[in-house]
């Protein structure tokens, strides 16, 4: 009886890893993207989160929003991906601390309408689809 060869438990054993590695979580999509207003400039702080409505629970994928606006989504890691379907979106902006009443020497203005912060308001929806997806995440200001 012959036995396999070095280099072929080499490759069975790099597969098995890769196999079980994949099987611990659900299959996720590369999510990246940009957040930015009507004019196109760039939201450039803060966090967005995509939060899988056809999930039960529900599944939530967030971002670090950028300089540039940009950001890429992650479930179970940093930058992994989302899970494939429908998802509700927030974008938080995180100004100061406290209240006005508190602190108002520390308080900034807001830059971003206080409804992106919670998914039931936002009015933000996305569909992310198997393999890469990239999506524009458009915000408003304030009303004054």
């Amino acid at each position: 009886m012959q036995h396999p060869s070095k280099p072929s438990w080499f490759v069975v054993t790099i597969l098995l890893l890769a196999l079980a590695a994949c099987s611990q979580q659900p299959g996720i999509c590369s999510v990246e993207g940009v957040v930015r207003f009507p004019d196109g400039q760039p939201l450039t702080e803060g966090t967005v989160a995509f939060e899988a409505v056809d999930h039960q629970p529900r599944i939530t994928a967030t971002g670090e929003i950028g300089p540039g606006g940009t950001f890429r989504l992650g479930t179970y890691g940093v930058d992994d991906g989302a899970v494939p379907g429908r998802h509700r979106v927030a974008v938080i902006v995180n100004q100061s601390i406290g209240t006005r009443k508190e602190r108002p020497d520390e308080m900034k203005p807001s830059v971003l309408a206080e409804r992106y912060r919670d998914f039931e308001t936002s009015g933000l929806e996305f569909t992310i689809k198997l393999g890469e997806n990239t999506v524009v995440v458009e915000v408003q200001h304030p009303e004054k």
